[in-house]
């Protein structure tokens, strides 16, 4: 019950009533969860702690996202793989009438073929921090054929990985390239860039992205310093 009620973090979707109270708790909250437990993840441990003190009990639908390849049951893979859809060969988000999951939670690591060494494992962490730079390129697109051979049994890892980096590539991608088109002059939107199997910093050390935002993530120095401090 807890685990249903509490374990979600920060919602997608909240009613007007209940947001004035548990908003004026949540600051606070983070401060003092991150005071005994200071984690990465702590802020959303707060909040479930901020919906417990006000008396707030959320609902996990889940139908509404995908975020990992091995969870079969818990999540709508069902619904991806009635899909007419073949993200690896289209290179391009799913059209609108497309009645796939709304939400891809990109928490997790994806693997193609649900592999280790194919070279396309993808997680957030990977991207370069500076993919919104105008010289920047974007994430390279994995073979066109990759989901051909996971067709004839959908009900697999292998499949739900590859599906995955396909989508994913293919969200950062379009994008980012949407991004690049409105502010820059010479946009760089070649698919080149082969991301690293661990954490990926900045490409451009004199990124204006570097001057403005930390690298952020389970590697960001900082953090880590600060960790190893407590």
């Amino acid at each position: 019950a807890c685990a249903g009620s509490y374990s979600s973090g920060p919602p997608w979707i909240m009613h007007k009533s209940d947001a004035r109270e548990l908003l004026d708790r949540f600051p606070i909250t983070t401060l003092r969860v991150h005071q005994v437990w200071p984690n990465l993840l702590s802020e959303q441990v707060a909040y479930g702690v901020a919906q417990m003190r006000s008396g707030i009990r959320a609902n996990i639908d889940r139908f509404w996202f995908l975020s990992d390849e091995d969870d079969a049951s818990g999540q709508p893979w069902s619904a991806v793989a009635e899909l007419d859809w073949d993200p690896c060969l289209k290179r391009r988000p799913p059209p609108h009438s497309a009645s796939n999951p709304i939400f891809f939670h990109a928490c997790s690591t994806f693997h193609l073929h649900h592999q280790e060494d194919t070279g396309y494992t993808l997680h957030k962490d990977h991207i370069h921090k500076d993919l919104l730079d105008c010289s920047a390129p974007l994430l390279r697109y994995p073979p066109k054929d990759s989901l051909e051979r996971h067709k004839k049994n959908k009900d697999t890892g292998g499949f739900r990985g590859t599906w995955a980096v396909c989508t994913y590539t293919n969200a950062v991608n379009a994008y980012a390239s949407a991004w690049k088109q409105k502010f820059c002059n010479a946009p760089n939107l070649k698919a080149t860039f082969e991301y690293p199997a661990g954490s990926q910093g900045f490409l451009n050390e004199s990124s204006w992205l570097k001057r403005v935002f930390r690298r952020g993530g389970w590697t960001d120095i900082d953090y880590l310093h600060h960790i190893n401090r407590v």
